[in-house]
């Protein structure tokens, strides 16, 4: 083997030049001959040979260069063992134990943190000549062999030390245990951090690669504080991000990008203004990122809408008329005072979890969209009903005035007063008030439908999408309709059916304010180009529902 230098490496010859340095040194240690003779015993020492080989080997590599054969064996290892599941016999049962074991696990572990390089850091006592204090001063080195982000955040503090702010989770920062938040860093690799901006500290640590020693001084007592139980929370994202455009964020490489509808795993809230998550892919190795709290992004969001003129603090109270037979109920409220009708109601994340599906039990599916002709979700439904009434079929609904088609229908009449303890109650899902004629579908139909194994199927108003919601023990799934966009409306609608540009844009329109106010209600998204692609995705929704695990408000479970 060699060194960099070129020169060839033997074990022998160098434990000989060791010890003719130490017989050079005999004449200046004639006090300390004792002392002497114990450290030549030691090199001469067969341990302490074979000790120093190793170290060398390790050191300086050997002229064969060992490639794992994988990198990821653990992956491996799970695809085995599911396979093993599927085969009868002995041998596969002892090989599924075998992997399963967790020492086993562990050894993978291990292998796959050697094969990618991602070795720990490592401590180092600081040199008294450069540190008077060992109790607030100490170097640590961190050995960063790949393109990982460190994954610490740092600010200047009150007195201009650059300061680290975070650790991300399961970082190589965090994996190392050496930088803790509070930490002062004094130099990297020797390069002063103090006087330079924080873009430029992190620009320089950006950029470094092998060992970073780094100075630091800490408040922390010399035991390193234990690290905080992290209490694992999967969240429902229902807004988009995107750190490269976050002009807020601390660190943009640092930022976990997401759509809506993402499931995160949130494994730091301690800053209300920015959590550390990764998302939902069953693996325990991913690194986390920075996304922006509630409360932050509640303020942005409201920020957005006072941009974008949602939400004007200078409009007037609306007025919603109630009207009941021979006269009329005024409610007034006001945006900014009426917590109901607030633009909060719409989530930013939704707090989850995940269930089996329950076959004999199916989940009611709710159908929302804009209202027109050509979007006739009501059509939708009675097609599926027709197709296969034994699967399919929607809730009666009550009417306290009797009609031709209400009693066709077969619906249930009940007396006006009847109807008005319904809502008192909070017995029905919707309702509506035609003239003082009410109409409204119960929560109770509902249950006898999912009782009866079959699948419910109903039509909402968006306004009524809060109160079905927010019912754990029907557990609905919501569709939402969107609109297609105006070119394919033009090239495809309006040939054919009865629609004019103006009914167009106004049902665009419609749809696009539905989405602000209500989209967090949302299960699922469909863009109604036509009825038979909206009708086929019904279908194999419904079946979803009763074969796959669904993910759902953990308010469901909780109560």
């Amino acid at each position: 083997m060699t060194f960099a230098g070129g020169a060839a490496f033997d074990t022998n010859a160098s434990i000989k030049q060791l010890m003719k340095a130490l017989d050079k040194a005999a004449p200046l240690m004639k006090d300390r001959e004792e002392d002497l003779s114990f450290v030549k015993q030691i090199v001469h020492g067969k341990d302490f040979q074979s000790l120093m080989h190793i170290h060398n080997e390790v050191k300086h590599g050997g002229t064969k260069t060992e490639e794992p054969v994988t990198k990821n064996s653990v992956a491996m290892s799970h695809i085995v063992c599911y396979h093993c599941e599927n085969i009868s016999g002995r041998d596969a049962s002892e090989l599924f134990d075998l992997l399963s074991s967790p020492l086993v696990h562990a050894l993978l572990f291990t292998h796959d943190k050697v094969a990618n390089k991602e070795y720990p850091a490592v401590l180092m006592n600081a040199d008294q000549e450069n540190v008077k204090d060992r109790r607030q001063f100490r170097h640590v080195r961190i050995e960063r062999n790949t393109a990982e982000p460190l994954g610490a955040t740092i600010k200047l503090n009150k007195d201009g030390f650059v300061e680290v702010s975070r650790i991300l989770h399961r970082s190589l920062a965090d994996r190392s245990g050496t930088l803790h938040p509070g930490d002062v860093i004094h130099t990297i690799n020797g390069w002063t951090a103090r006087g330079s901006d924080i873009d430029t500290v992190a620009d320089h640590m950006q950029d470094l690669t092998g060992v970073i020693e780094i100075l630091i001084s800490t408040t922390h007592s010399e035991k390193p504080p234990a690290r905080r139980n992290t209490n694992l929370v999967r969240y429902k994202t229902h807004f988009d991000y995107d750190p490269s455009k976050d002009q807020y964020l601390p660190c943009r490489e640092a930022g976990l990008a997401f759509t809506r509808g993402t499931i995160l795993n949130v494994l730091n809230q301690d800053d209300p203004n920015w959590w550390q998550a990764v998302h939902d892919s069953g693996s325990q190795d991913l690194r986390a990122g920075l996304i922006p709290g509630a409360s932050l992004q509640e303020k942005l969001e409201y920020a957005k809408l006072c941009k974008q003129n949602q939400f004007n603090k200078q409009r007037k109270p609306w007025t919603i008329r109630r009207k009941r037979a021979g006269h009329h109920k005024e409610l007034k409220y006001n945006p900014q005072t009426n917590e109901e009708y607030s633009c909060v109601d719409n989530l930013l994340y939704e707090e989850v979890v995940k269930i089996a599906p329950q076959k004999n039990r199916p989940r009611p599916i709710v159908l929302v969209g804009p209202e027109h002709e050509v979007m006739d979700l009501n059509a939708l439904i009675e097609q599926l009903i027709t197709e296969d009434d034994r699967r399919f079929t929607r809730p009666s609904r009550y009417y306290t005035t009797r009609t031709p088609e209400v009693l066709a229908r077969k619906h249930q009449i009940i007396s006006q007063g009847e109807m008005e303890q319904h809502i008192k109650d909070n017995e029905l899902v919707e309702y509506e008030d035609d003239n003082g004629s009410y109409s409204a579908t119960s929560v109770k139909q509902i249950k006898v439908i999912i009782e009866a194994g079959k699948t419910c199927l109903l039509t909402l108003k968006p306004q009524f999408l809060k109160v079905i919601k927010g019912n754990a023990e029907l557990k609905p799934f919501v569709i939402y309709f969107r609109t297609p966009d105006i070119v394919h409306m033009r090239n495809t609608w309006k040939p054919h059916l009865k629609i004019t540009e103006q009914e167009m844009r106004k049902l665009i329109q419609e749809g696009r304010d539905i989405e602000i106010k209500y989209s967090s209600f949302f299960d699922d998204l469909i863009v109604f180009t036509d009825r038979n692609a909206a009708y086929q995705h019904l279908l194999t929704t419904s079946k979803r529902l009763m074969e796959e695990y669904q993910w759902v408000p953990a308010s469901w479970v909780k109560r």
